[in-house]
C-alpha cells in the first residue's frame, strides 16, 4: 500500500480538509523553505494544489546550463522552466532567487557574456521579486585573493531597483557599492566578503539590516589573519549606512598576531576601544545588535574589557559572544559588576554565544587535547549566571528572556534527548537556585550548552 492508500495518511488528510482556509494557509507558510515537502503537500487534493502554488514558487535558483555540475540539478532547473512556460502567471508568485549572476572570469571583467544576458532576462521576469542572491567568482591562490567583480549592470536593471533583499556572496566592492545607491534596498547581506573589499563609497539611506557572515568553510579553508576584519573596515563601512537598525556581524574581529615561533598559531588581538568606536557610527538607532565572533587557532586573546554598550539606548535584542562579554576566566569576585556596566538598559533579550571550544575559554588548555567529557570545570567559574536575574531591578529593568547555547556549527545541533550520539556529551543543566532566580525576576532562561559527563553540572 503506497503511503497516499495508508488509512492514517487518509484519515489525517481528511482532517486537514474541515480546518479553515487561513489556519491551513498559516500552516504551508511555515513551509515555504521546505519545498519538496510543499510539493508533496499538493499532490494530496487539488484543494491543497491550489492553495499552496503561491509558496512552491516562491523561491526558485537560477541557473543555466553552463552553470549547473550535474544532470540532475539540470533537470529540476528545466522542469522549473517548463512549469512557468506552460503557467506564466506563477511567475508572479516568485519572491526571491538564488544565482542571479556567477561570472566565470572569462575575457574582461566587465564584458557582458551572452549567457549573463540570460541570467538577466530570466532574472527581471519575476515582477513580484524581492529577494536575490548573487555570487561572485571567488579566485583561490596562495593566499586570500580579491574576488572578481562581477559586471554592475545587473543592478541597473529595473527588477533589481524594486529589491527590498540583496544578498552578495564573496563580493566585490563594485557589488557593494552598487546596492547601496539602491533606494528600496532594506536589507543587505555579505557573506565571506575579503576584508579589502569593505572600503565602499557612498551613503544609504534605505538600508535598515546589515549583516556580515563568515562561514566555517570560508575560515576552514582560508583563515591566513586576512580574513580577520579590523573594527576600523566595520567602522568605515558602517559609516555608509546612517539609518541601520539591525547589525549582525558573524565573523571575526581584530587583527591576527604571530609570535614568530615556527609553527606558531598565533593569536588574534581585540582592541575593545576600537569595536566600541566602530559601532559609535550607529548607536543611536541600533535596536538589534549580533556579534558573533567564532574562535581560530589553538590560542586567542579574549578582549581586553568588555564592550561598553551603555551608549546605545534603543537596542532591544542583543546576540554576542561570550569573549566580547568579559574574561570570564577571572574569578568570580573579580566579575561581579561587569554585567551592568556594559549592558544597554533598553534591553529585553539577551543571548550568549559560547565557543564550541569551552574549555579553551575557561583557560583549560586540556581541552585542546580532546578530553571533552572527562574534564571538570570549576563550579564557581559559573557563578556569574546569578549575577543576571539582579539586573532586572537595575541597569536593565525591561529584560525577559536569557539564552546561553554554543556557536552554530556546535555539537548542539547534532543532540537528541540530551545526548550526543557520539559521545555521550550532554547538554548543560543548572542548578535550582538559578532556575529560581531567574523564575522570581520573571526572565526565561534558555540553555543549550554542552558540558559533558562531569561530576558536578550544578551551580
Amino acid at each position: 500500500m503506497s503511503k497516499a492508500q495508508n488509512p492514517e495518511t487518509i484519515t489525517a488528510m481528511a482532517s486537514l480538509t474541515e480546518l479553515p482556509n487561513e489556519l491551513v494557509l498559516d500552516i504551508i507558510s511555515q513551509l515555504e523553505y521546505d519545498r519538496p515537502t510543499l510539493v508533496s503537500f499538493a499532490k494530496t487534493s487539488r484543494h491543497f494544489y491550489d492553495m499552496t502554488q503561491s509558496f512552491v514558487f516562491r523561491h526558485v535558483e537560477l541557473s543555466n546550463d553552463k552553470s549547473i555540475p550535474n544532470q540532475l540539478l539540470r533537470g529540476k532547473a528545466m522542469l522549473l522552466d517548463r512549469s512557468f512556460s506552460t503557467n506564466p502567471d506563477l511567475l508572479k508568485n516568485v519572491w526571491s532567487c538564488d544565482r542571479v549572476v556567477d561570472e566565470t572570469g572569462r575575457g574582461h571583467m566587465n564584458r557582458k557574456e551572452e549567457w549573463e544576458f540570460l541570467e538577466l532576462e530570466r532574472f527581471e521576469r519575476y515582477p513580484n521579486l524581492k529577494e536575490a542572491i548573487f555570487y561572485y567568482q571567488f579566485v583561490r591562490r596562495r593566499t586570500l585573493d580579491l574576488s572578481l567583480p562581477t559586471s554592475t549592470y545587473v543592478f541597473d536593471s529595473a527588477t533589481t531597483q524594486r529589491l527590498k533583499s540583496i544578498k552578495l556572496v564573496t563580493p566585490h566592492r563594485s557589488g557593494i557599492n552598487a546596492c547601496i545607491r539602491l533606494q528600496n534596498l532594506r536589507t543587505l547581506i555579505l557573506q565571506d566578503c575579503d576584508p579589502r573589499q569593505l572600503n565602499v563609497e557612498g551613503s544609504s539611506s534605505s538600508v535598515r539590516q546589515l549583516h556580515i557572515l563568515t562561514t566555517e568553510n570560508f575560515n576552514s579553508q582560508y583563515f591566513n589573519g586576512e580574513t580577520a576584519i579590523r573594527p576600523g573596515a566595520i567602522g568605515k563601512l558602517l559609516i555608509s549606512f546612517p539609518a541601520l537598525r539591525q547589525l549582525c556581524i558573524r565573523a571575526s574581529l581584530g587583527i591576527w598576531l604571530y609570535l614568530g615561533n615556527q609553527g606558531d598559531p598565533g593569536f588574534l588581538e581585540v582592541d575593545v576601544a576600537e569595536v566600541t568606536k566602530a559601532l559609535g557610527f550607529i548607536s543611536a538607532n541600533v535596536e538589534v545588535l549580533e556579534l558573533v565572533c567564532p574562535l581560530q587557532g589553538e590560542t586567542m586573546e579574549t578582549f581586553n574589557h568588555p564592550l561598553q554598550l551603555q551608549s546605545f539606548p534603543k537596542i532591544r535584542r542583543l546576540t554576542i559572544s561570550a569573549i566580547c562579554v568579559f574574561k570570564i576566566t577571572q574569578p568570580y569576585s573579580r566579575r561581579e559588576n561587569v554585567l551592568p556596566t556594559f549592558l544597554p538598559p533598553g534591553l529585553e533579550d539577551l543571548h550568549i554565544v559560547f565557543p564550541r571550544e569551552i574549555g579553551v575559554f575557561y583557560d583549560y588548555k586540556e581541552w585542546l587535547k580532546g578530553v571533552r567529557q572527562t574534564f571538570p570545570l570549576d563550579v564557581d567559574r559559573y557563578r556569574w549566571i546569578l549575577q543576571i536575574p539582579a539586573l532586572k531591578k537595575g541597569a536593565c529593568p525591561r529584560l525577559r528572556k536569557v539564552c546561553l547555547s554554543e556557536d552554530e556549527f556546535s555539537y548542539v545541533g547534532a543532540i537528541q534527548d540530551g545526548h550526543d550520539p557520539c559521545g555521550g556529551i550532554q547538554i548543560w543543566e543548572p542548578a535550582d537556585e538559578v532556575r529560581s532566580a531567574y523564575a522570581h525576576a520573571e526572565i526565561k532562561l534558555d540553555i543549550k550548552l554542552c558540558m559533558g559527563h562531569y561530576e558536578n553540572q550544578s551551580l
